[in-house]
């Protein structure tokens, strides 16, 4: 039997890039890092799959990035969905809302610090088997001092994609 660091290392996905920040293109953000890993890579439809989740904040900035809740722990509001080989994909984590807004809660990621998260989502019965993506993306952003005046920037981080087998 293998355990489940063996199973975890298989199946890191690690990537920083420019993404859509509600349907406006956002600028690369580097040296802030989204990794996803999977606690298996083969599913049963109706079962959980536990997306576990790292961010690192390697800038000299500190970020913020939207929260909820879950049970009683703040977790990243993480757009994860399944894609298939003819690219329909279903939504894995609830829909991010589409305007961000001053009351929206933040997560802070200070410079320096990674952040880790495991977050089960469940995988529908009604999932056709077959072979799928993990993907996953989550906005962010930061806000810098300069001169007395604040600026906010807005950027999107994404995780390679990990394949995963639903039965």
């Amino acid at each position: 039997m293998k355990s489940l660091t063996s199973v975890t290392l298989a199946f890191t996905s690690i990537a920083a890039s420019a993404g859509m920040w509600f349907g406006i293109e956002s600028p690369i953000l580097e040296n802030v890092h989204l990794a996803i890993t999977v606690s298996n890579n083969v599913v049963t439809a109706g079962s959980t799959l536990v997306l576990s989740v790292s961010i690192t904040n390697s800038s000299i900035h500190a970020i913020g990035v939207p929260q909820t809740t879950q049970g009683k722990t703040a977790v990243p509001l993480l757009d994860a969905k399944l894609t298939n080989a003819i690219g329909k994909s279903i939504r894995l984590t609830p829909e991010l809302q589409r305007e961000m807004s001053a009351a929206q809660p933040l997560l802070t990621i200070k410079a320096g610090e990674t952040r880790k998260w495991e977050l089960p989502v469940i995988i529908k019965k009604d999932v056709e088997p077959g072979d799928y993506t993990v993907s996953a993306t989550q906005s962010c952003t930061v806000t810098q001092m300069n001169s007395g005046s604040i600026t906010q920037r807005h950027y999107v981080i994404a995780a390679n994609p990990i394949r995963i087998q639903i039965k």
